[in-house]
């Protein structure tokens, strides 16, 4: 058992846990995003933040039961999902900068700032206290570009029943070449921020850099 790792993951999961738990209240499917089809997952930023969740989870159970794959799997997850969380925490307060974004005032003051930072420093506090088993192997470059096309894929069916993408700049783009264009985009950032990582967190005589 792996207990200074398990303290911070079940502290992670109890707070994602928490937020994601809000998300069911009547007071969240007020809002309009939760009367469409395929409700908070329509933003990347619930997305991800679910795919966190469920990262922080098996990272759990990793660490109060270490078996093998199970280690390997929390590990794919927790470098896989790292470059889409640092994706969301900069470009929501690019927007906040350049005025784009007003907070919804029917959530509470803290369910934004869990959501937009402590989203990324969550995934940094799982780096730094599970660094030994972070390889950021290749598989997990893969699974990271998998969620990208799946979230994606999720706008374009979010699109097809409500007639609109969930955000507006996707609307105002010619398709298919916009999605094409926003595909290729995302998925060139994350590889980036996963391959920085790489190079900065694992060591080079790993076997992970012969991966």
């Amino acid at each position: 058992m792996r207990r200074q790792e398990a303290c911070v993951h079940f502290a992670l999961v109890t707070a994602f846990a928490a937020v994601w738990g809000w998300h069911l209240t009547p007071q969240a499917n007020s809002q309009e995003v939760a009367k469409k089809f395929g409700w908070f997952f329509n933003y990347l930023t619930f997305f991800s933040f679910s795919v966190q969740l469920i990262q922080f989870f098996v990272c759990l159970l990793a660490d109060l039961k270490p078996k093998r794959q199970l280690v390997s799997i929390s590990n794919d997850l927790s470098c896989s999902v790292f470059g889409m969380a640092v994706f969301v925490t900069m470009s929501y307060y690019y927007l906040l900068f350049k005025g784009e974004i007003e907070d919804s005032d029917k959530a509470p003051a803290w369910i934004s700032p869990v959501l937009h930072t402590g989203n990324v420093v969550a995934a940094i506090a799982d780096l730094w206290v599970s660094k030994p088993y972070r390889t950021f192997h290749m598989r997990a470059l893969a699974l990271s570009q998998s969620l990208v096309i799946g979230y994606l894929g999720w706008c374009v069916a979010a699109k097809h029943v409500n007639g609109s993408f969930p955000y507006d700049f996707m609307n105002d783009m010619e398709q298919p070449y916009g999605m094409v264009k926003t595909a290729a985009a995302l998925m060139a950032f994350v590889a980036a921020i996963f391959m920085l990582a790489r190079v900065s967190l694992v060591p080079k005589h790993s076997k992970a850099h012969s991966a």
